[in-house]
């Protein structure tokens, strides 16, 4: 029998982890490789999302395509008979890794930038659709209902982004209004960790400008009490500038406490110490009134992920560019995305595993009355495989910012100031060559702390 080892996902990467954190992205690419827990069949998607990123990180944007697009096709296929199987009766983590729904979504996203990088922007447009269309598909199902995360305010902000490159100003002003739309709608002004930008209301209102929807710029002036005059895009060229910062949070195991009680008609109850989590288990009728089966299930382990933040090195950071500054806002807290969207399958989750854990305590003691020494090694495989899955796409970044640029024509340098966690500062400097009205470039900052 396979037996999963203890340790997580972010321990078996640790050396791709420490080459990311270092700009080594092409020692990164041979680890990632040659990782052994990476050439396993059900770590497939895992391997081809790391590949996608790091390649885009070397700017081979043709080869990070490649790999994201066999990501994305395993991504949308179906699970299988045998996956669901192994996953009630044996335990998750070692089944085909299926991916979150916000990775779902940051695949498009990195696909619709190496698009852009070159020069393709009709595919880009496609990738950014398809971001609403993923979103979309997880509020449809049934088991998604109620669930928070089933439309991105980025997702809507990227199209907008790649219509106006493309000079389609009227369908960036629709973007960017359903983008803005969400934050409105959310408590503060606040949506998924994120604030409503100060920017995105400036390209709301410049689009309806150039789109020749004139009363809907001074509607919008009006609202956000903005002189369009103050804030008019009178700039040839423009660069908007996404920054891309930290690491996403990893995953780890947390062991959660459930005690058994008997419910109405001998059906079983797990609950925690506190009476939050209630978990009802409907006992088969042949056990119901065989109490010795399930004797030392009165309390129950269960293994269960947690995201643990990776701290940040860099907190801030400032451009400037002919004397004047620009700091990026952020459009997307993947932080806040990831933890979120795992507190809402919790439940699930939680439902699942407990059901492992009593139908193989019921086959352990059908087993028993055969073959003693064989149900307790049942038993005892039973007790070593319960374990978290902690598997998921650890190159992803904390946050994604961006800013927008006047530019000209040709070669612009940029003074990049960071403040780091010690309040230190550190400066960089990038020459960005600029060749259509609306240049889009993303500037990761992977370097973290332990």
């Amino acid at each position: 029998m396979s037996i999963v080892s203890c340790r997580t996902y972010y321990d078996k990467v640790l050396n791709y982890h420490k080459e990311l954190n270092f700009g080594n992205y092409i020692e990164a690419e041979k680890d990632l490789r040659n990782n052994r827990f990476l050439k396993s069949k059900r770590n497939r998607i895992l391997k081809y999302l790391e590949l996608g990123k790091v390649f885009h990180l070397q700017k081979q944007y043709d080869s990070s395509n490649v790999y994201l697009n066999k990501a994305d096709l395993l991504l949308e296929e179906k699970s299988v008979v045998a996956d669901v199987s192994i996953s009630v009766l044996v335990n998750e983590a070692i089944t085909r890794y299926k991916g979150e729904s916000f990775e779902h979504v940051l695949v498009n996203y990195y696909k619709a930038l190496n698009y852009l990088y070159l020069n393709q922007n009709e595919d880009a447009l496609v990738e950014a659709k398809r971001i609403n269309l993923q979103l979309n598909n997880l509020s449809d199902k049934t088991l998604m209902d109620g669930r928070r995360y089933k439309a991105d305010a980025f997702a809507h902000t990227l199209q907008g982004f790649v219509y106006e490159r493309l000079n389609d100003y009227n369908n960036a002003f629709i973007a960017y209004r359903n983008a803005i739309e969400l934050y409105e709608k959310s408590s503060g002004n606040n949506f998924m960790g994120s604030d409503l930008p100060e920017q995105l209301k400036i390209d709301l209102i410049n689009s309806a400008h150039k789109a020749g929807l004139n009363a809907e710029r001074e509607e919008y002036c009006s609202k956000y009490n903005l002189h369009f005059d103050d804030i008019k895009n009178v700039s040839k060229h423009e660069l908007l500038f996404i920054w891309e910062n930290g690491l996403a949070p990893i995953k780890e195991q947390q062991d959660i406490i459930l005690y058994m009680v008997k419910g109405v008609g001998g059906d079983l109850i797990f609950s925690d110490q506190s009476g939050t989590i209630n978990i009802p288990f409907p006992l088969p009728d042949q056990h119901k009134n065989k109490p010795s089966s399930l004797s030392d299930l009165n309390i129950v382990r269960i293994a269960y992920p947690k995201y643990v933040d990776i701290p940040l090195f860099y907190n801030h950071m400032v451009i400037q560019k002919n004397g004047k500054s620009y700091t990026p806002e952020m459009a997307e807290n993947v932080n806040h995305i990831a933890k979120e969207n795992l507190q809402e399958s919790f439940l699930k989750a939680m439902t699942l595993t407990v059901s492992r854990i009593v139908l193989k305590k019921l086959a352990e003691s059908e087993l028993k009355k055969e073959d003693d020494a064989a149900g307790a090694l049942l038993g005892l495989a039973g007790a070593l495989i319960e374990k978290a899955d902690t598997r998921n796409w650890q190159s992803l970044p904390s946050f994604i910012s961006y800013t927008r640029i006047p530019v000209v024509k040709g070669d612009n340098k940029l003074t990049l100031q960071f403040s780091t966690f010690s309040n230190q500062m550190v400066k960089d400097s990038i020459i960005v060559n600029c060749k259509s009205n609306l240049s889009i470039i993303n500037y990761s900052t992977l370097r973290h702390l332990p």
